[in-house]
């Protein structure tokens, strides 16, 4: 649906799109496909390629292909973000006045497990009105991108569900419920979660603060604590306060991890990878120094 309408007696003219879409997901899984810069082009028609960080008065470096049109790359900056709430962007043709957009993405919770997503644009200039011809493309963009995260969202719910179930069933099979776990992978026993997954430790975090959040978090899911040991852990179990209040499970001092890359037991797929800004290592259940308030340590886990 666009709308449009005159303002300042008839010298600007005003454009609105807005779609929307009902997903089968809570909001926090819309949202984290959202905000997952890296990934979203993989999946998503229309917004081709996206970088930059997402906060209030960052700028984005965004492409998008309208069907049947050319690319458009610009470079909004963003006006507010409210998480699992509220993404809101304001790019500009030239300067602004010329041809605005202010783009939203919106999130409405419908119950326990479904979410409203609506998709909009507001243009506004002196430019809306010469320009409205690209509208219809742009629209069916938004409902084509739309379509895409329903997609997107709903196929991860359920393939999370069916990782979850096989795993604990392959867990249980070898006698090891409840607690953090061990397995011997590449000839080293390696600490599991209830799941029977690897867990990983970050090197920039501390014994007492991680510095995954945002993006990073959706790649490697922190392990909720407090947990238990299960049979051959002999490390140190703990906890810490993660920046978004929830509790993290620690071992010897490091904040732990699963990763999204592992799909089943006996993967260390994110072993050694240098991404989000720092190292990823194996827990080993020998284990390193303790974590100290600083550094983590890069000895002893796995590396």
């Amino acid at each position: 649906m666009w709308a449009y309408a005159l303002t300042g007696g008839g010298q600007m003219a005003e454009h609105r799109i807005e779609t929307a879409i009902d997903i089968e997901t809570p909001a926090e899984r819309v949202w984290a496909l959202l905000t997952d810069f890296v990934e979203m082009p993989s999946w998503n028609p229309f917004i081709t390629s996206i970088s930059g960080a997402l906060a209030q008065g960052a700028r984005l470096s965004v492409q998008v292909a309208p069907p049947g049109k050319s690319v458009i790359r610009f470079k909004p900056i963003i006006l507010s973000v409210r998480p699992e709430r509220e993404i809101r962007w304001l790019g500009t043709l030239f300067v602004k006045g010329v041809f605005d957009g202010e783009h939203y993405f919106l999130l409405e919770p419908i119950g326990k497990d479904r979410t409203r997503l609506v998709n909009g644009e507001k243009f506004s200039g002196l430019l809306a009105g010469p320009l409205s011809s690209m509208l219809p493309a742009t629209e069916q963009g938004f409902q084509a991108m739309n379509a895409a995260l329903k997609r997107q969202a709903e196929q991860s719910e359920r393939s999370d569900s069916q990782i979850i179930k096989g795993a604990k069933k392959w867990w249980q099979s070898k006698g090891i419920i409840g607690g953090l776990g061990t397995m011997a992978v590449g000839g080293v026993t390696l600490l599991t979660s209830t799941n029977g997954l690897t867990l990983y430790w970050f090197a920039p975090d501390t014994s007492t603060t991680s510095k995954c959040t945002g993006s990073c978090a959706t790649y490697w899911p922190p392990l909720k604590g407090p947990v238990s040991a299960g049979s051959g852990v002999s490390g140190t179990l703990g906890v810490i306060t993660r920046p978004d209040g929830t509790m993290q499970a620690t071992y010897d001092g490091h904040p732990l991890y699963t990763y999204a890359g592992d799909t089943s037991p006996g993967q260390n797929k994110g072993n050694g990878l240098n991404v989000s800004g720092g190292a990823w290592h194996e827990v080993t259940v020998s284990g390193a120094a303790p974590a100290s308030g600083t550094t983590s340590s890069h000895g002893g886990y796995g590396y």
